[in-house]
């Protein structure tokens, strides 16, 4: 991904409804793959990571990418 300000055409894309797909892991080691709504805005994607939602707690207990 480029370093901000993105070129035009990426910034369209973003902007565009689409979604991404986060795939994080279980305890049992068994890959989980979500699609998720995000949103392009002020040069930042913001993905919806509500407390309540499984794939938070996956991620955090997923220390493989950190």
């Amino acid at each position: 991904m480029p370093k901000p300000p993105l070129p035009d055409a990426v910034a369209e894309l973003l902007a565009r409804p689409c979604h991404a797909t986060i795939t994080s892991l279980r305890a049992s080691g068994q890959p989980v793959s979500v699609p998720t709504w995000y949103l392009y805005e002020n040069g930042r994607i913001l993905v919806n990571m509500d407390e309540g939602r499984k794939r938070l707690e996956y991620l955090r207990n997923d220390r493989v990418w950190l």
